[in-house]
């Protein structure tokens, strides 16, 4: 891994703990009893451990698979991609696994228009958004 690589990664790490810092300070100041706000605090750290399982390792390998290729823009993007699926998804009522591929398509075609990605990679990149369903599945049952 090069330097350049390295500070990419850092930063993807400060944009992570930056978010984790924000969402504390949010439920910190909320107005709310002391034990309820640690509890509050403690399922949201919780949910972003779970939201950010998946190492840079893995992110990268999921790159490397879906373009042949690990760049920093290239994580930064697949990120984003990450993230948008996931606002989607908080924002969606009564989610449905259709529901969901819907929202995936969306935002893979949203990046691939902007990409201008051949439809060979969004195909890759749908697949590999769309395995996270049951994740997700996963994640209700355990609630």
């Amino acid at each position: 891994m090069n330097h350049k690589d390295q500070k990419g990664g850092s930063s993807l790490l400060s944009l992570a703990l930056a978010g984790a810092i924000g969402a504390t300070l949010g439920v910190i100041f909320a107005p709310k009893a002391g034990e309820e706000t640690r509890q509050d605090i403690a399922d949201k750290v919780s949910e972003l451990v779970k939201k950010f399982k998946e190492s840079r390792a893995e992110i990268q390998a999921d790159i490397k698979d879906i373009f042949g290729e690990v760049s920093d823009k290239l994580e930064k993007t697949y990120i984003e991609m990450r993230a948008d699926i996931l606002a989607n998804v908080e924002a969606a009522k009564d989610l449905t696994e259709k529901k969901y591929h819907e929202i995936v398509e969306e935002v893979v075609d949203n990046f691939a228009k902007a990409q201008d990605w051949s439809s060979k990679v969004s195909s890759k990149l749908m697949k590999n958004f769309e395995k996270h369903w049951e994740d997700l599945q996963e994640k209700d049952a355990a609630k």
